[in-house]
């Protein structure tokens, strides 16, 4: 045997009983509750992308975000040696990205919890490029555990835990740090729960109660990003094809939902607890009041990238620098493109749209290599999440927003590589979870 701390069956050899025991203890109740034999890799894999939703609730112990990332390097290890996996420019661009945030990073001690983030992303989608073959248990993991965390946000609501004041409005983010953690979180339960088949017809409650929570944060973007999740979630059920006229779908439909939140803003139907929003022409889109001023904090950091030297607006300045003091306080970026290109340059930024580009092309590869699938339309709705609240938020530096997203992306690569090569999906069947 190659490696001697793991048997043909995946299972650590008596030797290392320490972790056999957990780890045998943890794939037995696995097994138990997919009704199949599974590995130690499959088992490790479950216990990281179960625990992760769960852990987002209490961001304030980072240990607990060490342990995941650990586990998830295990993981990737171990499912590198279990199967063989054809590395491709999706890949290679991912590197090139992590390449350049150790670049950006220096070795700066201040940085080094940005730099863990942001690596720890692409891990995620190593890892979904590896994991494709246990999606089964992966989304029932997710499931369950985010479950719990709509459970706990509606418990947390009903005794009036959780509310924020943002200036004059109110939010509430529950356990989360963020109103935009929660309302994320929401999202994508209510995304499992509606590509659940054959599920319990409770389970469009809890879509509704998510629905409901991503309200009350006061998160505007995910008002859109929620619409839309209802909007491809309706494509899927009639059998729409995902494709161009999508994409126009989707573009006019947040063009209504702009006009429609002006009116309702205009009327004041909302109230002065809720954040407004105004759209009477494009100059208005990212209007200070609109972007709660974040646009002000874009125009310092525009600035500070025009005046930094050549080779560091082709690869970026450094992680940190980008947190800038606005009437007093420090703000970060607020946006996924204008940090990424402070953080890595020109070039990060081209190689992040171009990595967005080639997932949006998986989702296109298998949907047409296996009709009725549901895995096109879920990748499609995390990527479509990913680039909206990146137009507010530096999603890349926020593991909450972005490890999920990044596992579900790199498995859809992989299926997508699958189908072309063979010509028809041999992973797990999306449709019978």
């Amino acid at each position: 045997m190659d490696n001697p701390a793991i048997a043909m069956d995946g299972i650590f050899e008596p030797k290392y009983s320490f972790a056999c025991k957990w780890l045998k203890t943890l794939t037995t109740i696995l097994e138990k509750s997919i009704g199949r034999k599974t590995t130690c890799a499959e088992c490790l894999l479950y216990l990281v992308v179960f625990s992760k939703p769960l852990a987002d609730m209490v961001w304030s112990a980072f240990w607990i975000d060490i342990a995941l990332t650990a586990g998830a390097i295990l993981a990737f290890v171990v499912l590198v040696t279990e199967r063989q996996v054809r590395f491709g420019i999706p890949d290679v661009i991912a590197l090139f990205l992590v390449l350049l945030v150790f670049h950006s990073w220096g070795g700066d001690a201040s940085a080094l919890s940005a730099m863990v983030k942001m690596t720890s992303a692409f891990l995620l989608y190593y890892v979904g490029r590896t994991a494709a073959p246990y999606c089964e248990s992966v989304i029932k993991a997710l499931r369950v555990s985010s479950l719990i965390c709509v459970a706990v946000c509606l418990l947390m609501y009903v005794l009036g835990i959780g509310f924020k004041i943002w200036g004059s409005s109110r939010t509430y983010c529950g356990p989360y740090f963020f109103k935009t953690d929660l309302a994320f979180a929401m999202t994508f339960a209510a995304v499992l729960l509606l590509y659940w088949k054959d599920g319990p017809r409770w389970r469009f409650l809890a879509v509704a109660a998510c629905a409901f929570l991503v309200f009350e944060s006061n998160a505007r973007a995910y008002y859109f990003i929620f619409v839309i999740a209802l909007a491809l979630y309706i494509a899927w059920r009639y059998s729409v094809r995902i494709g161009f006229k999508i994409v126009i779908g989707v573009a006019l439909g947040i063009v209504a939902l702009l006009e429609l939140f002006d009116i309702v803003t205009s009327a004041g139907l909302l109230g002065n607890s809720f954040i407004g929003f105004q759209f009477n022409s494009l100059s208005d889109l990212f209007s200070g009041s609109n972007t709660q001023g974040r646009n002000e904090i874009w125009t310092v950091l525009i600035g500070m990238i025009e005046a930094a030297s050549p080779l560091d607006q082709l690869f970026g300045i450094d992680l940190t620098s980008d947190l800038i003091s606005v009437n007093g306080s420090e703000y970060g970026s607020h946006s996924l493109y204008v940090g990424t290109l402070f953080n890595l340059g020109v070039v990060g930024l081209i190689l992040l749209l171009t990595l967005i580009v080639l997932i949006f092309s998986s989702v296109e590869v298998t949907q047409e290599r296996k009709r009725g699938d549901s895995m096109p339309y879920i990748t499609l709705t995390l990527l479509l999440t990913f680039v909206l609240s990146g137009i507010s938020v530096h999603v890349l530096q926020y593991s909450a927003n972005s490890w999920m997203p990044m596992l579900v992306f790199g498995m859809a690569v992989s299926l997508a590589r699958e189908s072309s090569q063979k010509g028809c999906s041999n992973a797990s069947d999306w449709n019978a979870l």
